[in-house]
């Protein structure tokens, strides 16, 4: 009988403790369902580190590469034939002449004699006209005296062909001795501008022929930087450069490989586009290049920055924040990723220039300043203003 009431006690106890386990199990379970699940947006959002800009109104800045050359460059040639029997000890290259200095003098002798000749020629002519002018003064008055009435049936009567013939021999040796005197100058070689020599080519006793090359000159006084320009640097410049002011012609010219500055003006621009590039040039003039500090040799390949019209409602962006695929990102003020297709109005400093659409023109907006290729619009982001030196940061552009 013991027996049979220990079996129903254990059997109530196990009965009891599962109904315990179920109690609490429910409670448990109660519990946590009335807790709020936590929201997947917060724990998966990404951070995008953003800028805040305002439209305002900036300078266009337009640069351009090129390489300063010489206004005049010259291949200096003999305009006579002889031997060289003289050159100047500054005749050589990387020398400075100026105009007018000796370069080379070739053997005059024979020129000297030809101006001789020349000159005798011409005192023969003339002494030709004095005679037929007394002669025809004669024959004028032996036709009066005649007392026949009217003009002679020939001009031969009164000498006047004879007369016209030899005022023409006159004026001929008179061309004749300024050609001779012209050709004994030409055997003075001169610089015809100043110049640096850049190029000998002859020696004393060389033998030159009207045409030889003497030397190659570069123009020392003023140098100019052709710049081809983009259809849309154009947009940014006046059209009609010679309106600027001396201020706002003004060009800096920048060596990018050592840093040296000097300054040039904006003096024209020219009227036709090149055949390969499709690009028209604005010229860059340089004068007294050798006098700056430093020199401003010929040849040298600088960045030329040139100053444009002013333009409203543009953002001044990192250069970093315009993807590869020409993509401007921006968080809205739900913390959405948006994004629109925008095209630099001009580059400086690093910078790009944005015109910004109406309808983000009215506040202020949160740009991302590192746009990746795997952003995707209407994603839930989570934006971070960077320090102050990441602001100003000018990579790659975007699509990291």
């Amino acid at each position: 009988m013991k027996h049979q009431y220990s079996r129903r006690f254990i059997l109530i106890a196990a009965v009891l403790v599962l109904l315990g386990v179920a109690v609490y199990t429910q409670y448990r379970l109660s519990h946590h369902a009335a807790k709020p699940l936590p929201v997947e947006s917060q724990a998966v959002r990404t951070e995008v580190k953003v800028i805040t800009v305002s439209p305002s109104r900036y300078q266009a800045v337009i640069t351009g590469y090129g390489s300063a050359e010489p206004r005049y460059r010259l291949e200096l040639s003999s305009q006579i034939s002889g031997q060289v029997s003289k050159l100047s000890p500054h005749f050589a290259s990387g020398n400075i002449v100026k105009a007018g200095d000796l370069l080379a003098q070739v053997d005059d002798a024979p020129y000297k004699a030809a101006l001789s000749a020349a000159a005798r020629a011409l005192a023969d002519a003339k002494l030709a006209l004095l005679e037929e002018e007394r002669q025809a003064l004669q024959a004028r008055r032996e036709w009066q005296a005649s007392n026949i009435k009217g003009e002679p049936d020939s001009e031969l009567v009164l000498r006047e062909p004879q007369l016209r013939a030899a005022r023409a021999a006159v004026a001929e040796a008179d061309a004749a001795l300024a050609n001779a005197r012209n050709n004994l100058n030409h055997t003075q070689i001169k610089a015809p501008f100043d110049a640096i020599i850049s190029r000998r080519d002859i020696a004393p006793g060389s033998y030159v022929q009207t045409g030889t090359v003497i030397a190659l000159l570069d123009d020392s006084q003023q140098l100019e930087l052709s710049l081809p320009l983009a259809a849309r640097d154009w947009l940014q410049l006046p059209s009609d450069l010679a309106s600027l002011s001396s201020d706002a012609r003004t060009v800096s010219l920048n060596q990018v490989e050592t840093g040296q500055q000097w300054q040039g003006v904006l003096s024209r621009s020219e009227l036709h586009r090149d055949s390969e590039t499709r690009q028209r040039a604005a010229i860059v003039t340089i004068n007294a290049p050798l006098t700056q500090t430093p020199p401003l040799l010929p040849g040298t390949f600088v960045q030329a920055t040139l100053l444009g019209r002013w333009v409203d409602n543009l953002w001044q962006l990192p250069a970093s924040a315009l993807s590869q695929r020409g993509e401007i990102w921006y968080v809205d003020s739900s913390d959405i990723l948006r994004k629109f297709t925008a095209a630099s109005l001009f580059n400086n400093g690093g910078f790009v220039y944005i015109p910004v659409p109406k309808v983000l023109a009215a506040s202020p907006q949160k740009v991302v300043i590192h746009p990746l290729s795997s952003y995707l619009p209407g994603v839930r982001v989570h934006a971070v203003k960077p320090v102050t030196a990441e602001t100003v940061t000018a990579g790659a552009s975007g699509d990291e």
